[in-house]
């Protein structure tokens, strides 16, 4: 009887850690982006798979913590843009550590091309055919269940 107690006990409990763990996995995305203006300049972060606070907190001193050029204002100018659960992010730019970004992007949606689509279209708006071209910044981080 105690053994039986014990095992149901331990179940009990991974099933809370498993549901706890899921029900709160959200990602957020932060911005810097003084003025709109890509040229003031641009950072981002963002996470997955964190509480709802964690999440903020993470995204927030990543996008403060981008250690690329001419990024000071842009630092000051993070804040949080969006939340999300069970979806993709990705942002687009068309600079680099190096060189200033005419335009960027960024998108959230509920699966990967989706999140790399709008980063890309976003981007692509804003670069209205001039300058360098837009490029996703990698493989886009998925919250979770989006793939």
């Amino acid at each position: 009887m105690v053994r039986q107690t014990v095992v149901a006990s331990a179940i009990f409990g991974l099933g809370i850690s498993i549901w706890s763990h899921s029900s709160f996995a959200e990602g957020a995305l932060a911005v810097g982006l003084p003025n709109g203006d890509p040229r003031n300049g641009f950072t981002y972060g963002a996470t997955v798979n964190r509480s709802p606070e964690e999440a903020r907190s993470v995204a927030l001193n990543d996008c403060r913590g981008t250690e690329v050029r001419d990024t000071s204002k842009a630092k000051a100018a993070c804040k949080i843009i969006e939340t999300f659960r069970d979806q993709c992010i990705n942002a687009a730019f068309n600079g680099d550590a190096q060189t200033v970004s005419t335009a960027v992007g960024w998108g959230v949606g509920p699966d990967s091309e989706t999140a790399n689509n709008r980063a890309m279209t976003m981007c692509e708006i804003m670069r209205r055919g001039n300058g360098r071209p837009c490029k996703l910044d990698g493989e886009p981080a998925c919250d979770g269940s989006a793939r």
